[in-house]
């Protein structure tokens, strides 16, 4: 029987060549799982429909369902490389492979009913084939043999399909673990999953580069949002912020945007990237645009997306926002030099970000704090006044015993505990408001 550890690593290694005939799935985190290798940092080709086909059968044979007798190629097998079409015991699925979620029907229809309490056959099938396809193949199989080793529980597919649509959160309705009002929605009793790592994302540039990606198990629909990093860089709290955007619903990515300075420490890299003079805007730009087009490609998305940052993110959130991306809402926490003097353009800077506020495509949200220097009060005011002048939709909230970076737990000299439980209310509720309705 294939182990837990077989079936999750069926993608390609780094510079194996895909099969002819297979074609890529949608770059979603299935495909980007295998892309990302350290050492060569560089991607390979993208997960193929083969994978996932071999996938499911391990899937298939780990959950211990009979397989059809008689012709052998009717259920997904593992290829046999050297054997060429049609040759070997299993035969060879390169040609004439069929889409993932037909044989996943497939296979539900021979492991036995797939009814759940108070639903058809059909409706739990489809409950079954969307948390597969779309839920994590590897991680919805060892929350299931976890629950059959604790519970004892003996293998139906149509209770596993109940347990595991427990996963999806109603955000789409507005409903999530924070309501409209920002009320707690927790449910103690019900089951929660996210999916949470680190893939390669393809920038608007056609680099491939570094991503932390998480979203909630189930199949949605989801709100996206991007989460541009400070200029501390891409460091342990950027983490914590994108794990907590996923566990309030949404599908969220956030980007290295210091991938083309080389790895190391956050501190280090970012160290590198200010000794470079700072990452060039139209940079920036392309890795949102290409995070923005990678979340637009998930098939449990709901059609929104939103930008957010802090400090350099913020400033990096709306610029990208104004430069042409297809997105429906944005937070800006206290991001400097969105009013730049003329003084202060260069070939990284080459506009100042108020300059493009006729072209902010939506909605816009802004926390800063009065005592922080940059972006001033006087600063705020001004981009404030270009907002109103161009009749954009915005709230702008400034907080007067806050200064720069307030949210920052991780930074007692910077964190004020008042201004940020508000500010995180003002946050759901605007991203509710514009994401999720």
């Amino acid at each position: 029987m294939t182990g837990l550890r077989d079936f999750p690593d069926s993608g390609y290694a780094a510079g194996e060549q895909e099969s002819p005939g297979t074609r890529p799935v949608s770059r979603s985190i299935h495909a980007a799982r295998r892309s990302y290798h350290p050492e060569a940092r560089a991607p390979s080709p993208l997960m193929t429909t083969l994978d996932v086909e071999r996938m499911l059968c391990g899937l298939c044979e780990l959950l211990e369902l009979p397989l059809p007798a008689g012709d052998a190629t009717a259920v997904p097998r593992p290829v046999d490389e050297d054997a060429g079409p049609g040759g070997g015991a299993e035969g060879n699925l390169a040609e004439g492979v069929l889409a993932p979620a037909d044989r996943v029907r497939e296979f539900v229809a021979i492991g036995g009913s797939a009814t759940a309490p108070g639903a058809t056959g059909d409706a739990a099938t489809e409950d079954l084939v969307n948390m597969l396809i779309m839920g994590g193949i590897a991680s919805l199989a060892r929350a299931w043999l976890i629950d059959r080793t604790v519970a004892g529980s003996t293998w139906s597919t149509g209770s596993w399909a109940t347990r595991c649509m427990r996963a999806r959160l109603p955000v789409a309705s507005g409903d999530g673990p924070n309501g409209k009002d920002g009320t707690s929605m927790i449910d103690t009793g019900a089951y929660e999953g996210l999916i949470a790592e680190t893939i390669a994302v393809q920038s608007d540039d056609g680099t491939y580069l570094n991503a932390y990606y998480a979203r909630p198990l189930g199949p949605g629909p989801y709100p996206g949002m991007v989460l541009f990093h400070h200029r501390p860089g891409w460091d342990e709290w950027y983490r914590h912020l994108t794990h907590r955007f996923a566990y309030h619903g949404y599908v969220t990515i956030c980007p290295d945007l210091y991938f083309r300075y080389g790895h190391g420490s956050p501190d280090d890299v970012a160290a590198r990237v200010r000794a470079a003079g700072d990452v060039p805007d139209r940079q920036v730009i392309a890795d949102g645009l290409g995070c923005v087009a990678f979340l637009r490609a998930q098939p449990f998305l709901n059609n929104r997306i939103g930008l957010m940052g802090t400090c350099s993110g913020g400033r990096h959130a709306y610029l990208t926002a104004c430069s042409g991306a297809d997105v429906q809402a944005v937070v800006d926490c206290w991001g400097g030099r969105v009013v730049m003097a003329p003084e202060d353009l260069n070939d990284t800077y080459p506009v100042a970000p108020i300059d493009l506020t006729r072209d902010l495509p939506c909605p816009l949200l802004g926390l800063f704090g009065e005592q922080d220097r940059s972006p001033s009060p006087a600063e705020v005011a001004r981009h404030e006044e270009e907002l109103r002048r161009h009749g954009k939709e915005y709230e702008f909230h400034t907080y007067p015993d806050a200064g720069h970076g307030f949210f920052y737990d991780d930074r007692p000299a910077a964190y004020r505990a008042s201004a940020a439980v508000d500010g995180w209310e003002k946050v759901w509720d605007f991203l509710n408001r514009h994401l999720t309705s």
